[in-house]
């Protein structure tokens, strides 16, 4: 199970993650972690990034955390919250980069 919930989130959740906080960009006031969390499960950026209906809500509300509590602008998480697709920053860029382990332990912790 571990190593299926690895591989899940290596395969699907990180990449999709990145990708959307990557391409945020814009306007906005910082979502809290519970918006994201929603919005990740239910909302725009689960749509926008194809987020697998397996994942357990512990996953998607680690994500939401990580993501928040990041050094990520205001802008990218609130234009990755309503499924945006707009270039990102540099540093932006930079911190997700850095967030793909942490991510992917929300998704492995999650599942097992």
């Amino acid at each position: 199970m571990k190593t299926n919930a690895r591989r899940i989130a290596r395969v699907i959740v990180v990449p999709a993650v990145c990708a959307l906080a990557l391409t945020a960009c814009g306007g906005g006031d910082r979502p809290t972690a519970d918006e994201l969390s929603k919005s990740l499960k239910d909302g725009k950026a689960g749509e926008t990034m194809s987020m697998p209906s397996s994942l357990p809500d512990k996953a998607y509300d680690c994500i939401a955390k990580e993501l928040v509590d990041s050094d990520l602008s205001d802008e990218a998480l609130a234009n990755a919250m309503e499924g945006k697709d707009k270039t990102g920053s540099k540093k932006d860029r930079e911190i997700v980069s850095g967030l793909s382990d942490d991510i992917q332990k929300c998704v492995t912790d999650a599942m097992s």
